[in-house]
């Protein structure tokens, strides 16, 4: 495969801009459906911050459970951008009527672009190797239509995260 690089292509990567975490109030760019190899269908959210931050999310369509959940998700975020109660409760009734997700279509997913929504980035309980063989955190990227609440961190949690405590302020340390 040929590829002609610009100086641009080249700037682009060294200006990522990832979301910290926390959660964050973002624009929908787009919404779109997958399968992974495994044949686990998902939608795709890809989302922007205020300060051009990206990041994605994934809702997951791989049982009835999962389905109902993704769905839910997404008729909060529906709800959350519209205006009146009438609006709020067609959307509501339109989501009661999705009974299959083959009806989550590229039309469907259309529509939430440019709908405002929250992304919340989070260390989750899951590690991974990386290529040089160290163990590292994973982080949960997850989308609603209302601000959640990030989950408090145990004490062990707090402990094994390294971050260190000053003791100058602390009398007899």
């Amino acid at each position: 495969m040929k590829v002609n690089l610009t100086d641009e292509d080249l700037s682009k990567r060294g200006n990522s801009n990832y979301f910290s975490e926390g959660v964050h109030e973002v624009l929908i760019q787009k919404a779109e459906r997958g399968t992974t190899d495994a044949g686990k269908d998902y939608v795709e959210f890809t989302v922007i911050g205020h300060a051009d931050e990206e990041g994605t999310a994934r809702l997951w369509f791989s049982t009835e459970a999962g389905s109902k959940y993704a769905l839910s998700i997404m008729a909060g975020v529906a709800v959350h951008n519209k205006q009146t109660e009438e609006e709020k409760a067609g959307v509501r009734t339109a989501f009661k009527a999705i009974d299959d997700t083959d009806k989550v279509d590229t039309k469907f997913l259309a529509k939430f672009k440019e709908m405002d929504a929250f992304y919340m980035v989070q260390q989750s309980d899951r590690t991974y190797t990386n290529a040089q063989g160290e163990t590292k955190n994973s982080y949960d990227r997850n989308i609603y239509g209302y601000e959640p609440k990030m989950k408090a961190m145990t004490a062990d949690q707090l402990i094994s995260s390294g971050t260190p405590v000053s003791t100058d302020d602390v009398p007899f340390a």
